[in-house]
């Protein structure tokens, strides 16, 4: 792929190893899928190679490409990537996700380590779009918003009649049941499919609590 000299950087799908719990493969399904919602999923197809915007922790860039951009404000704590990427697109050249260069990558094993991972993926995507506009897509702003808007819709609903909060919860049941059965359809495993509600349910809770801090609680002020 590098015989193309506009060809600056190279990125694959990170895969979960067949040894992998269920919980790491419920949560390796979620990031899969999540990187299509967020934004950040490849745009255009050509003979099965993607010209993308991000490649995440599978990448192998030109040297010399990454000399022109460098350096990256690392502390934006998610994202820096994001605006490398930006920045080798703006002189031109191009970033490619092929299919078949590929990383297996080990998934946080507990509940609380993934929830502290996305809390800081809300934070740092928050953070990111302070710092530098236009990093945000309607999909980040629902995760981010995604607990007021849960909260209001109890309020409105109970003011309205408390019964309807039971409908309410048979929506929420309604769509873990439909999580499970897209985890089954994909991965052919009941285990993974019970887990997959619980783990579903860390990311959307933890995203939007890390999201709302940035937001209500900047954790440093702007350069600028």
């Amino acid at each position: 792929y590098f015989d193309d000299k506009r060809v600056a950087g190279i990125g694959g799908p990170n895969l979960v190893p067949q040894d992998e719990s269920a919980f790491g493969k419920a949560v390796g399904l979620i990031f899969d899928y999540a990187f299509f919602v967020s934004g950040a999923a490849p745009t255009k197809v050509f003979d099965k190679v993607i010209e993308s915007r991000s490649h995440g922790s599978n990448a192998i860039y030109r040297a010399d490409v990454l000399c022109k951009v460098m350096p990256i404000d690392e502390t934006l704590l998610e994202g820096e990537d994001v605006v490398m990427n930006e920045r080798v697109k703006h002189l031109g050249y191009k970033l490619l996700y092929v299919p078949d260069v590929v990383v297996y990558i080990a998934i946080r094993q507990k509940d609380v380590q993934v929830g502290w991972q996305m809390y800081g993926y809300g934070l740092g995507r928050m953070l990111l779009h302070r710092e530098r506009a236009g990093m945000l897509n309607p999909a980040h702003i629902a995760a981010g918003l995604a607990i007021p808007i849960l909260l209001i819709i109890c309020a409105v609903l109970a003011a309205i009649n408390p019964k309807l909060l039971l409908a309410l919860v048979g929506v929420i049941v309604l769509l873990a049941v439909l999580s499970g059965i897209f985890a089954l359809f994909k991965t052919r495993s009941l285990r993974v499919a019970l887990n997959m509600p619980l783990v579903l349910s860390i990311f959307l809770i933890a995203w939007s609590c890390g999201f709302l801090r940035e937001s209500f609680a900047p954790t440093r002020k702007l350069k600028h």
